[in-house]
């Protein structure tokens, strides 16, 4: 069982090298099966980034989720709900 985490600071950590990512061209890519959905988001996911050893995926949603995935399982592994700001 995982310990929770601290979650904005996991989050932080986890977006910050993402973000300074250059982007990479594939020539080898084949379309494919997906092996399953992620689908805990309540509505539209908007924003989608790997960890930079891709060992974990973020999606963050119209429901003011970030979730945190694995994405060899496709199990989640954390969420973040963040407040309406007002």
């Amino acid at each position: 069982m995982l310990r929770p985490l601290p979650l904005s600071l996991a989050f932080i950590l986890l977006l910050a090298p993402a973000l300074r990512a250059e982007p990479v061209e594939r020539s080898d890519f084949r379309p494919y099966e997906p092996s399953f959905t992620l689908s805990r988001h309540t509505s539209l996911a908007r924003s989608v980034a790997f960890s930079p050893d891709g060992a974990r995926l973020v999606t963050g949603g119209a429901d003011r989720a970030l979730r945190l995935w694995n994405p060899g399982t496709g199990n989640p592994l954390a969420t973040q709900v963040l407040p309406r700001s007002g």
